[in-house]
């Protein structure tokens, strides 16, 4: 016996960076659900995701995966990362708990985050629309602030627009053809001269101050 209308469970998954040993760790947990899961990007029909390692493209754009006849549905894209079961039994939350938990290792930070694309795109016209009020009455209308005052509000009122708008992230996902270890994340491949220039820098301020304190006045 069957729902005539089937109950379905639909998430929908923050904003993350997946490199191809990511993508593959997902395939192999819905696998583990239904070894015929299919496989497809924005270009290819795939049987194993390591045949991205042959591609010429260094991203994907989209990558589709369906397990148990359409049952379940996984819709991984720039602007959405949605995951769908239709009757969802035990096994597959199970499935849905751990592929939660690979995004959640492989999310962008942001102090804001959004899970779906009209949400952030609507607070992308609210910030706009706040930029706009607090610039029209400052360069239109005269007030108490001085002229030369006119600039120094605007430039703070377009910094924190600018603080919020970086601040957020859309919904989606990044996906890299190339593993993690063979393209990692800017900050991992810059770590040891970014840490050797800090403290570089820290030394010399430290001189600085010691020689400038020690110099007659």
């Amino acid at each position: 016996m069957r729902l005539i209308e089937p109950v379905t469970f639909t998430e929908q998954m923050q904003r993350s960076r997946l490199w191809r040993d990511d993508l593959s760790r997902i395939v192999e947990i819905v696998r583990s659900v239904d070894s015929e899961t299919s496989i497809r990007t924005d270009k290819y029909i795939l049987h194993e995701i390591d045949e991205l390692r042959d591609v010429e493209e260094n991203r994907i754009r989209t990558l589709r995966l369906s397990a148990r006849s359409g049952q379940i549905r996984i819709y991984l894209s720039d602007a959405r990362a949605e995951l769908s079961i239709e009757e969802p039994d035990h096994v597959a939350r199970g499935m849905a708990s751990e592929i939660a938990d690979v995004l959640e290792r492989r999310r962008v930070l942001g102090s804001i985050r959004f899970r779906r694309i009209g949400a952030y795109a609507a607070f992308t016209v609210v910030m706009t629309v706040l930029w706009v009020v607090a610039a029209v009455p400052v360069l239109f209308v005269r007030s108490g602030l001085p002229d030369r005052l006119h600039p120094v509000v605007l430039i703070v009122v377009l910094a924190v627009v600018l603080i919020f708008e970086f601040s957020a992230r859309p919904p989606g996902a990044v996906m890299y053809t190339h593993t993690r270890a063979e393209q990692p994340p800017w900050f991992e491949r810059n770590r040891d001269t970014l840490i050797t220039n800090a403290i570089v820098s820290a030394v010399f301020l430290i001189l600085g101050l010691i020689i400038g304190h020690m110099l007659p006045k």
